[in-house]
C-alpha cells in the first residue's frame, strides 16, 4: 500500500505525520510503520475499519517498524476489539510506549502481545473485549 501521508503542513520538528502501512502475506492484518499521531487518525481508522475482521479471526498488527503511537491512535486500535466481539488481535513487537498504554488503560482486554514472535507475559490482556478506560471518548 502507499503511504498515508497527512493532509496537514509539514513543519521542520515534525514527519508530516507520515504512517506506512501494508498488507501483511498469508494471514489477515496489516504493517504500521513510523508515527500514529493527531495528523493521520482518521486514516488510520480507515485501514483498520477495512480488514475482514469477522469476529472469528485473528488480526495480526505487524508493528515492529512504529515509532510513536499517541492515546488516540491506541485507541483507534483497540475500537477493533470492541466493535468485533471475539476478535483476536494479535500484536506483534508493540513500541514499549503502547505496551504501558495498554497495561495502564486496557488491563482486561483480548489482545495478546508478540515479541519476536514468543507472547509476551505480564500484561493481562486476557479477560473482555468490551472494557474501555473511564472517561474515554
Amino acid at each position: 500500500m502507499e503511504p498515508l501521508r497527512s493532509p496537514y503542513p509539514q513543519s521542520p520538528d515534525q514527519d508530516g505525520g507520515l504512517l506506512t502501512t501494508s498488507a501483511l502475506a498469508g494471514r489477515v492484518g496489516l504493517r504500521l510503520a513510523g508515527d500514529v499521531d493527531a495528523s493521520n487518525h482518521d486514516r488510520l481508522r480507515g485501514v483498520l475499519a477495512a480488514l475482514p475482521a469477522d469476529g472469528s479471526t485473528a488480526v495480526h498488527l505487524e508493528l515492529a517498524g512504529l515509532d510513536f503511537i499517541d492515546l488516540a491512535g491506541t485507541r483507534e486500535v483497540m475500537a477493533l476489539t470492541q466493535s468485533h466481539p471475539g476478535l483476536c488481535l494479535i500484536l506483534h513487537d508493540p513500541p514499549e510506549s503502547l505496551r504501558r498504554i495498554l497495561a495502564l488503560l486496557w488491563p482486561g482486554t483480548n489482545v495478546e502481545l508478540r515479541v519476536n514472535g514468543t507472547p509476551a507475559g505480564g500484561g493481562g490482556f486476557t479477560a473482555h473485549a468490551d472494557q474501555r478506560p473511564e472517561n474515554s471518548a
